[in-house]
C-alpha cells in the first residue's frame, strides 16, 4: 500500500481528477451566441466551414478540428464541447508527465492544482470557441521555453516554433502571447547564451514557415475586424480591469485573497533571487509578465487601428503561460521558505486559496452549464414547431436570433412587415426593452397571445403566438 502512495501517483491521481472535472461540464446543450455562431459553422460541409471561417475574424484551427470530431462522433453540443475540453486535458497530462520530469514533483503538482482551480479556466475550457486550444499551445510553448533555459536542447527550440505557429492558427492574440516567449528568449540568448543563436533562428524560421500559409488570410480577417467588429471602448478603467483579469472570481474576497497570494509570492521570489541570482530563479518573471504585455499590446493595436478590437477574453491563451510561471514561482517560494521554517504556513495558505477559488469557479460553471431552463425551452419547441413556422424578434446584437440558428435552423426569422410570408405558426419572442414593437403590432389588429417565459444561458424572452390569422 505504501508503494502506491507516493508523489508520482498523487500527481497522476490529481491530474485524473482534474480531467474528470473538465469532462463533467460538457454533457449539456446550453450555448451562448458565440458558441452558437461556431456551432453553425461546424454544422456546414467542409467547403462551407472554410468559407465561413475565412469570412469570420478568427483562425481556422478550432472550426476544422471540431468539424472533424463531429464527423467522427456525430454533431451535438457535447461533442463540440469535448473538442474544446481536449486541450485542457492535454495540459493536465503534460503537467503530470513532462513538467514533472523537467522541473520536479512540486512544480508539477502545483501546476495541476492551478489548472483545476484558477478563474476562467472552466469557463473557457469547455466553451465551443478556440480559446482553450490557444491556452494549450501557449502553455506548451511556455514548457518548451522553460526546457530551453534548463537544457538548451534543439528539439525544444523546434517544438517552441511549432507550438507558436499553431497558436497563430488558433487565435491572433495567442500568437502574440506565444511570440513574446520567443522575444524573451531573444534577450536570454543575447545576454546569457549567445552560442544558442542558431537554434533561436531555427525556431523563428519554423514559426514563420508554418504560419505563412495562413498569414494572408489573417491580414484579410484583421482588416475585417478593424472595419466592422468593435468591442466596448477602451479606457483607463478597462485597462485596470484587464490587468486584474487573471485573479477575478465570482467572489471579491477570493479575488483579493488570490491576488494577495501572488503578490506575497512575487515578493518572496524576488527576495530569493536577491539571495541567489540565477536564470532558473527568475524564469517565472518573464512568464508571468506575458499576460500583462499582451494586454498592453491589445490596447496599442486598438489605438493604431482606430477600433476597439481587444477584449479581456483574448487574454485567456496567455493565462496558460501565466499560471505555468506561477507554478514555478510558488514552488520556489516553498523551497525558499523551508529554510525559514515558514513553508508549511505558506503551503497551507496556497492550498486553501486554490481550494476555495476552485470550488467557486467549478460550482459556478457547473450551475451555468446544467441550467435546466434550456431543456424546458427545447422541449417546448420540439413539440410545437412545425414546417412553415416563423418567428419575429427585436433585440440588440441579434444574440437570441443567432442562437436560434443553432437550436432550430429550420425556424426562420421575419419582421412584422413580412408576416404574411409565414405559412405556419407565427411566434413572437419578446425581449425586455422591446415592448413597444409588440404593443404596436397588437394595436394594428394582430392577436398575439402569451404562451410562456423561456430562458437559456444568459438570455430570456416571453413567447407569444399569433391567433386567428
Amino acid at each position: 500500500m505504501k508503494k502506491l502512495i507516493n508523489k508520482t501517483n498523487i500527481i497522476y491521481l490529481t491530474a485524473l481528477i482534474g480531467m474528470l472535472l473538465y469532462i463533467s461540464l460538457i454533457f449539456n446543450n446550453n450555448l451562448w451566441v458565440d458558441e452558437s455562431f461556431t456551432a453553425c459553422i461546424v454544422r456546414g460541409n467542409w467547403h462551407e466551414v472554410w468559407t465561413d471561417t475565412v469570412a469570420d475574424t478568427l483562425p481556422p484551427f478550432f472550426n476544422f478540428f471540431a468539424k472533424a470530431l463531429t464527423v467522427l462522433l456525430g454533431y451535438s453540443a457535447p461533442v463540440m464541447k469535448f473538442a474544446a475540453v481536449i486541450p485542457m486535458l492535454l495540459c493536465l497530462l503534460l503537467a503530470a508527465t513532462f513538467v514533472r520530469k523537467l522541473l520536479g514533483d512540486t512544480v508539477s503538482l502545483v501546476y495541476i492544482a492551478l489548472l483545476i482551480s484558477m478563474p476562467e479556466l472552466y469557463y473557457y475550457g469547455v466553451e465551443i470557441r478556440p480559446y482553450s486550444w490557444g491556452f494549450f499551445f501557449c502553455s506548451a510553448a511556455a514548457m518548451c521555453a522553460a526546457a530551453i533555459v534548463k537544457t538548451g536542447r534543439m528539439a525544444f527550440w523546434a517544438a517552441l516554433g511549432v507550438f507558436t505557429a499553431l497558436a497563430g492558427w488558433t487565435h491572433h492574440f495567442a500568437l502574440i502571447s506565444a511570440g513574446m516567449l520567443i522575444a524573451w528568449l531573444v534577450l536570454y540568448t543575447l545576454i546569457c547564451s549567445r552560442s544558442e543563436i542558431r537554434k533561436l533562428l531555427m525556431c523563428i524560421g519554423i514559426t514563420f514557415i508554418l504560419y505563412v500559409p495562413y498569414f494572408v488570410i489573417a491580414i484579410y480577417q484583421i482588416k475585417n475586424a478593424s472595419s466592422y467588429f468593435s468591442m466596448s471602448p477602451l479606457s483607463l478603467h478597462s485597462l485596470m480591469s484587464d490587468i486584474r483579469y487573471p485573479f477575478v472570481t465570482h467572489a471579491t474576497a477570493l479575488s483579493v485573497l488570490l491576488l494577495a497570494l501572488v503578490v506575497i509570492s512575487a515578493i518572496t521570489g524576488l527576495l530569493r533571487t536577491k539571495k541567489k541570482l540565477s536564470v532558473d530563479s527568475l524564469v517565472w518573471l518573464p512568464l508571468m509578465s506575458i499576460t500583462f504585455l499582451t494586454t498592453l499590446t491589445g490596447y496599442a493595436v486598438s489605438a493604431v487601428s482606430g477600433s476597439s478590437i481587444f477584449t479581456a477574453r483574448y487574454l485567456f491563451p496567455s493565462l496558460g503561460i501565466f499560471w505555468f510561471g506561477a507554478a514555478i514561482l510558488f514552488s520556489g517560494c516553498i523551497e525558499y521558505l523551508r529554510s525559514h521554517k515558514a513553508d508549511f504556513a505558506y503551503s497551507l495558505l496556497a492550498a486553501v486559496t486554490f481550494a476555495a477559488v476552485g470550488l467557486c469557479t467549478y460550482s459556478t460553471q457547473f450551475s451555468s452549464e446544467y441550467d435546466k431552463s434550456v431543456n424546458y425551452m427545447t422541449e417546448f419547441f420540439d413539440n410545437n414547431i412545425r414546417d412553415g413556422d416563423g418567428y419575429i424578434i427585436y433585440e440588440s446584437a441579434y444574440q437570441i436570433e443567432n442562437c436560434m440558428r443553432y437550436y432550430y435552423p429550420e425556424l426562420k426569422k421575419y419582421d412584422l412587415k413580412h408576416i404574411d410570408e409565414i405559412s405556419g405558426n407565427v411566434w413572437y419572442f419578446l425581449v425586455d426593452g422591446y415592448e413597444d414593437e409588440l404593443d404596436h403590432a397588437i394595436k394594428n389588429g394582430l392577436n398575439f397571445v402569451y404562451v410562456d417565459d423561456f430562458a437559456f444561458d444568459r438570455y430570456s424572452f416571453k413567447l407569444y403566438r399569433l391567433e386567428n390569422r
